[in-house]
């Protein structure tokens, strides 16, 4: 799992969702080659140049940017500026299936979509997963570097940043009631927390998880983030 992607995509989907003003990346920065009128601009200069436009509504709502500056900076292992996110909770209700066996399925379901295993309490029901990866600021969506070069004015676009996104994992047996000559039938329900707002992981994962669960509807990726919209929302508020 590459991070710098997942945090694109969350913030595309934001932007697509409406909850964030669009905005238009420059694309890649490629510096001049030599002998070209590039003037005889360092490579710094010419990135500072490269990155100079601001297009898009995004840039002309200065608490709309902070807010994306905010989306990428969760991300940053460093930095934990923002709250965790819950997607909803319950994330999912597994029925009927015990705890033990769903907690199992969570722990399949997450390392499939490139989370790795840190922790696990089978007593508890309780699971924590991590990704890792260490990036340029310039491989990160352009609103969080042009924040500091234009907004903080100490541009920092070859800067490495350390990405992290932990995923909390909690399982809770609902019930246990009489099986119809099958024994115990078993209920339980999984609660995700995420360290940032990782919209593209949480959609993958309900949506392989759902088929296992008598109670998750709908199952397109669509409707599933139609059920996170209201908590992304939340999340993306300023906070006091």
């Amino acid at each position: 799992m590459l991070l710098r992607t997942v945090t694109k995509s969350s913030l595309d989907w934001l932007v697509g969702a409406g909850l964030l003003p669009a905005y238009r990346e420059g694309g890649a920065f490629v510096p001049a080659v030599s002998g070209v009128q590039s003037f005889a601009l360092g490579e710094p200069q010419q990135m500072l140049m490269h990155y100079a436009p601001l297009d898009g509504r995004l840039y002309a709502d200065l608490d709309a940017w902070r807010r994306a500056t905010r989306v990428v900076a969760a991300f940053i292992a460093d930095i934990r500026a923002a709250p965790p996110w819950t997607p909803q909770k319950p994330f999912l209700v597994f029925e009927p299936l015990r705890p033990s066996d769903a907690l199992d399925q969570a722990h399949s379901a997450l390392t499939r979509v490139g989370l790795a295993l840190v922790d696990r309490n089978d007593r508890n029901g309780t699971a924590l997963f991590r990704a890792e990866e260490t990036c340029r600021v310039l491989d990160l969506p352009e609103p969080y570097g042009k924040w500091f070069q234009h907004r903080e004015h100490k541009p920092c676009w070859g800067e490495p940043r350390p990405l992290r996104l932990d995923v909390k994992c909690a399982i809770e047996a609902q019930r246990q009631a009489p099986g119809a000559g099958m024994g115990d039938a078993y209920a339980a329900a999984l609660t995700l927390e995420f360290s940032a707002l990782a919209m593209p992981i949480a959609i993958e994962v309900h949506t392989a998880l759902a088929s296992l669960s008598k109670t998750a509807r709908p199952f397109s990726p669509r409707a599933v983030a139609a059920l996170f919209e209201p908590t992304a929302r939340a999340w993306l508020e300023p906070r006091t």
